[in-house]
C-alpha cells in the first residue's frame, strides 16, 4: 500500500491519539507504523507470516506504541479495538466478517481496502482509491 492511500486510509477512520488500532495481515508494519508515528495510536499489527513479523518488529524498535504479534487473526481477541484496518483478499474480508461483528464494540471502526464488506453499509467512502469506512 503506498504512503499517499496509507494517509487517506487512516485519515478516513479519523485515527485518534491513544485509540487501539488493529491491522489484521499486517505485512511489513507500514500501517501500523504510520498510525503509532503520525496518529499517536496504540497499533498492533497481527501478522502470521514469520519474514513479514520479523521485519515489522525490526522496523518498530524504538516505537512505544507500535507493535506486532505473530499469530492467525481469527484467533486473536480484539475486543479492545477502536479500529480495524483489512487490507486482504476478498474471500479473507467475507471470512472475517462475523468476527468483527461478534468481537468488537459499539463505535468501533472498520477500514477496508480495496474490498468492500458484504453484510454491512460504508458510512464513508473514497471510491477512486477503494477505501471503505463502516461504523459498529
Amino acid at each position: 500500500i503506498r504512503n499517499e492511500r496509507m494517509s487517506k486510509l487512516l485519515r478516513i477512520a479519523n485515527v485518534k491519539k491513544n485509540e487501539n488500532l488493529y491491522d489484521l495481515g499486517s505485512g511489513d508494519g507500514r500501517v501500523v507504523l504510520k498510525a503509532a508515528k503520525d496518529f499517536k495510536a496504540n497499533a498492533v499489527g497481527i501478522e502470521i507470516d514469520p519474514v513479514r513479523y520479523a521485519i515489522s518488529k525490526i522496523r518498530m524498535i524504538g516505537v512505544s506504541n507500535a507493535n506486532v504479534i505473530r499469530h492467525n487473526f481469527f484467533k486473536v481477541d480484539i475486543k479492545d479495538a477502536d479500529i480495524i484496518v483489512l487490507y486482504l483478499p476478498k474471500d479473507t474480508v467475507r471470512k472475517l466478517e462475523p468476527k468483527l461483528k461478534k468481537e468488537l464494540k459499539k463505535g468501533s471502526r472498520i477500514v477496508s481496502h480495496p474490498f468492500e464488506l458484504s453484510s454491512m453499509k460504508p458510512v464513508k467512502s473514497l471510491k477512486k482509491d477503494r477505501i471503505f469506512l463502516y461504523k459498529l
